[in-house]
């Protein structure tokens, strides 16, 4: 099976491309030029690995939440490369891929929203899925919402500006903190790697908003998931 996954809704761009067992993952620091180099750096790096867009059993991408921007960009390249092709796509929460980076039983995954709010959602870890424990939220750093978790991993572009409320909240649940931002793509294509519809699906091509109603949220898009 072959995958391509782009990431632009963080701190760090990353592209990954699954080859069968092979995943190859490249990134780069996050800027206002992504739109504009994003493309070139797609096909530079398939043409490294000898794969074409014909060649993709699909293509997954990091729908957020994150940057506005960044998700538009992401979610835009990867319709545009699906769409002409007929190749299956799906998004993949933000969140969740933070969660299984690391593969903790509990994990409390936290994005910086900017406007001084944060994106946050928990999840448990059952088999090879992670399950949302709550729906994600939009919060002000001094609202986060109460988890029943033990020892989660707290991790996201979130923890450093607002560990200090993070730890107040949370101390109780005897948590580790994870400061550092990570690529996501490898991740994000791994995720959606049982996730394809047969074809190329409208429906899969959405980005998540939390904070408005620009496009569909979490709970909107589920609902419109292919029957399996």
């Amino acid at each position: 099976m072959k995958i391509l996954s782009i990431d632009s809704s963080g701190p760090i761009l990353s592209l990954a491309l699954v080859n069968g067992n092979k995943v190859n993952e490249i990134s780069f620091p996050s800027s206002k030029e992504n739109s504009e180099k994003l493309l070139f750096e797609i096909k530079g790096f398939m043409n490294e690995s000898d794969v074409r867009f014909n060649d993709l059993n699909g293509i997954a991408f990091g729908a957020g939440p994150g940057s506005f921007t960044g998700l538009r960009v992401a979610c835009g390249i990867a319709y545009g490369i699906a769409y002409p092709h007929n190749i299956p796509i799906v998004g993949i929460s933000s969140l969740e891929a933070i969660a299984a980076k690391f593969s903790r039983a509990h994990t409390i995954s936290c994005i910086d929203a900017r406007m001084n709010q944060i994106y946050v959602g928990a999840f448990k870890k059952a088999a090879k899925e992670f399950l949302l424990v709550d729906e994600i939220k939009v919060c002000d750093p001094d609202t986060l919402p109460n988890y029943d978790l033990h020892e989660p991993l707290i991790i996201g572009s979130a923890v450093t500006p607002f560990k200090k409320f993070l730890v107040k909240k949370y101390q109780s649940l005897n948590p580790d903190f994870d400061e550092m931002n990570y690529p996501l793509a490898a991740i994000i294509a791994l995720q959606a790697k049982n996730r394809f519809a047969k074809r190329f699906d409208t429906t899969q091509a959405l980005p998540i908003y939390i904070r408005n109603k620009v496009a569909q949220t979490i709970q909107e898009r589920k609902a419109n998931e292919p029957s399996k």
